[in-house]
Parts: C-alpha cells; sequence; structure tokens
C-alpha cells in the first residue's frame, strides 16, 4: 500500500476520498443513530433521525382542531340548507295532490281531520292514493327532515294543515278560491306549514293561529318555517311573516333548539 506522503500516494488518497463521496456511512453514537454521507473534503456530515416530541404532536392537534372549528358550522349550514330545499320539495308535491284532490271535489279543499281518527294524509294517501304511502323509518313527503320524527312513522306525524275551524268539515275552496265564504288571493294565504306539538315535541297534521291541542308551528329553518300556499307554490316565512302578515298569535309559533 502506498504511503499518503508519496506523490503517488497523495493521489491514492484522494482517489479513495472521491469513492467515499458516493457511500452512506452509518455511525453509532450515544444519542442515538445517525447516518451520514462523506462529502468531496472527505469530511463526514451527519444527519440524526427524530421522532415527533410531545410539543410537536400537540401543535398538530391544535391545529387539526382549529380547522375542524372552523369547517363544520360550514357542514351544518350546509346540511340544514339541503334539509329546507327537500322540506319545500316536499311541499311542493303535497300542493300538487291537493289541487288534484280538489279538481275531482268540486273545488273543495282538504281540512286537517276527517273523522274517525283519519287525518288529511290519511285521506290523501290511505283513502284516495293521491301520495305514496311512505315505509316506517324511511324519508317521506309527508314531513319535514329536519323535523321529529325526521322519518316516516304513522299520518298523523305530518306536515301540519291550517285548521280554521275545530269542525271536522272543510271551509275552504281552491276554485272558486273562497275561505270561510270570503274570495281569497290563493297566492297569499298557507295552508301547510312546518308543525310541532308543544306536548309531544313531534311533527303534527295540523296547526292553528292561536294556541290549540298544542299544534303549533316550527320555525325550524334558521328560525324560519316552511309554508305550502293554496295555488300549490312552497316558500319560507319569518316570524314576523306569521304574526303580522298571516294573523298568527306568537305563542302558536315554536321555534327549533
Amino acid at each position: 500500500m502506498k504511503n499518503c506522503s508519496s506523490e503517488d500516494g497523495k493521489t491514492a488518497c484522494k482517489e479513495r476520498q472521491e469513492k467515499r463521496s458516493c457511500i452512506y456511512v452509518c455511525v453509532q453514537s450515544r444519542k442515538g443513530r445517525r447516518i451520514g454521507r462523506t462529502g468531496e473534503s472527505g469530511e463526514v456530515q451527519l444527519v440524526t433521525d427524530k421522532m415527533f416530541t410531545l410539543v410537536e404532536l400537540l401543535v398538530v392537534i391544535a391545529i387539526i382542531s382549529i380547522l375542524a372549528g372552523l369547517l363544520l358550522p360550514a357542514l351544518k349550514k350546509a346540511k340544514d340548507m339541503a334539509s329546507s330545499i327537500t322540506c319545500v320539495n316536499n311541499e311542493k308535491q303535497i300542493g300538487i295532490a291537493v289541487i288534484m284532490y280538489s279538481t275531482d271535489y268540486n273545488g273543495w279543499f282538504l281540512f286537517p281531520f276527517i273523522g274517525n281518527g283519519i287525518t288529511w294524509g290519511g285521506r290523501l294517501v290511505d283513502e284516495l292514493d293521491y301520495l305514496p304511502k311512505g315505509r316506517k323509518g324511511s324519508s317521506s313527503v309527508l314531513l319535514c327532515p329536519s323535523g321529529n320524527p325526521s322519518t316516516y312513522f304513522d299520518l298523523n306525524q305530518t306536515y301540519g294543515l291550517l285548521a280554521l275551524s275545530p269542525q271536522a268539515t272543510s271551509t275552504m275552496r281552491i276554485s272558486p278560491c273562497l275561505v270561510k265564504g270570503v274570495r281569497t288571493d290563493p297566492s297569499e294565504f298557507p295552508v301547510f306549514f312546518d308543525s310541532t306539538s308543544t306536548t309531544t315535541g313531534i311533527q303534527t297534521s295540523a296547526v292553528t293561529k292561536t294556541v290549540w291541542s298544542g299544534h303549533t308551528v316550527s320555525l325550524r329553518h334558521g328560525n324560519m318555517a316552511n309554508l305550502l300556499y293554496l295555488d300549490g307554490r312552497a316558500a319560507v316565512a319569518t316570524q314576523d311573516d306569521l304574526v303580522t302578515k298571516y294573523g298568527f298569535d306568537p305563542e302558536a309559533l315554536t321555534f327549533k333548539k
């Protein structure tokens, strides 16, 4: 082996150093495993393998928590909006069925309680097949997806039809549009509402403008309720609309908790 002090030896040493420049060298130290690589100068450059420290892990968790806190309200708002849109579409389908019923029955409108425990839903669904009957535990056009229950249970838990009198007789006609014998603009007279019972907390088949048996309009869509009008259109209404425009007692309105 040539001595590095001679010219030939210096040249051989330089060649060996250049060969070592592309070789990884593992060096064991007391602080842990280190990986290094020799450079052109022959010096070993060491890089230390490190695991996450507790502080770094806590910082990552904190960042994830902040992002979740920012995103979850937006996701909930989007979900509520989708439910409200579905609710409006349900009411429009009910409106089509009600207009068909009125056409077949000389212009007369439905009443919330037909008699013998039959509600408007029972009349349109069970007796006359104007609307499909829901399956228990599934979604249904008869009730709001944001209400309780959110899936079909029975025909007493549906959108609420406006009851104008306690008798089980209809006082409304669509053609001509008469309410208690008074000609009315069908585009400005709501008949179906998001509903809830103050006694049971579930959707109910009737609502009234005054407090009666706990049948109330539910403002469950961002403190607004979806309404179906006599002409078949569906729209949202605020508490002020219901009180000042449609004559509801404030006590006959409930808000989603």
